[in-house]
């Protein structure tokens, strides 16, 4: 009796079969996730002749600026902050650093007994190790511009909390925002 070799080499039905699911399961999330994150012009594209389009570019808008020259940075302002003002006070050279008060008219007729209604911006010349909101707190790092570190302290008098607050808080972002975007002065 003779013994034949085994044919072991090879794919057997099912294993083509898996293979062949598998790689249609594949095509298919990509097909769903290319469906689901393109837009109708982008489906309707594909295999299309290109097609001329107008593209209409908006007018640059200048931005007006709050120039602190005692820092030598500007700030960006928006139009519910166009016409913020400052008063600087201190030496940023000196260990306690110098403070930034920011108002406008309509900051003032939101909280008019306040002279702080936006909160304080602490200035020094060096990072400050004791970050925080606490009274012995530098504050919250807002910016880090022209080698100054800009700290922000909450109003803490009239305007810090209540009703006058509220008024208030509608202001303290955008003037935040321009700090945290200041460029450098030219």
């Amino acid at each position: 009796m003779k013994i034949r070799p085994s044919n072991d080499s090879g794919f057997t039905v099912v294993e083509i079969v898996l293979a062949v699911a598998l790689i249609a399961a594949i095509a298919g999330l990509g097909w769903f996730a290319w469906s689901r994150n393109s837009t109708p012009e982008t489906k309707d594209a594909v295999g299309a002749p290109a097609t001329e389009q107008t593209i209409s570019v908006p007018s640059t808008v200048s931005t007006k600026y709050l120039t602190i020259s005692e820092l030598g940075i500007k700030l960006p302002l928006s139009s519910g902050i166009s016409d913020l003002t400052y008063t600087y006070a201190g030496d940023v050279k000196d260990e306690n650093g110098g403070t930034l008060d920011f108002s406008s008219a309509v900051i003032k007729s939101a909280c008019p007994d306040d002279k702080y209604s936006t909160g304080v911006y602490s200035v020094y010349d060096s990072e400050q190790p004791n970050p925080g909101v606490g009274d012995s707190q530098a504050g919250t790092l807002e910016a880090r511009i022209n080698g100054h570190y800009i700290y922000y302290h909450h109003p803490q008098g009239k305007c810090g909390s209540g009703k006058d607050y509220t008024k208030v808080q509608a202001y303290i972002e955008p003037v935040l925002k321009a700090v945290q975007t200041a460029e450098m002065a030219k």
